[in-house]
């Protein structure tokens, strides 16, 4: 549910996941936070939902959340390696790398 009377399906146009967590609750850290983006199509105004991810209470293993950063870094290398292809190449231009981001990039962030 959402503020301000919003009312009416929201549908999900993204997903953010930062490690760790982006935010604080009640001052504690978490080793990851998911942000799920929603856009109302009428009001033309985001609303942003937070899930914070935390270890398990005898440190087991996450299958779930692992599956998904496995998949993170495979599309991350893939990416990232078309990316430098085309940049000693010069098919992107300088301009089109600082917008993506890939600008000066050189090494992998899952590392």
């Amino acid at each position: 549910d959402f503020p301000h009377q919003w009312g009416g399906r929201i549908d999900l146009k993204h997903i953010d996941v930062h490690v760790p967590s982006q935010h604080k609750v009640e001052g504690k850290e978490f080793p990851a936070e998911y942000q799920l983006w929603h856009l109302h199509p009428g009001r033309k105004r985001a609303a942003v939902v937070s899930i914070m991810v935390d270890v398990h209470p005898q440190n087991r293993r996450n299958n779930h959340f692992q599956r998904a950063l496995a998949e993170w870094q495979k599309v991350w290398e893939r990416t990232f390696n078309k990316c430098q292809r085309r940049r000693r190449t010069g098919e992107v231009s300088e301009e089109f790398q600082e917008e993506e981001g890939v600008a000066g990039m050189e090494s992998n962030p899952f590392a």
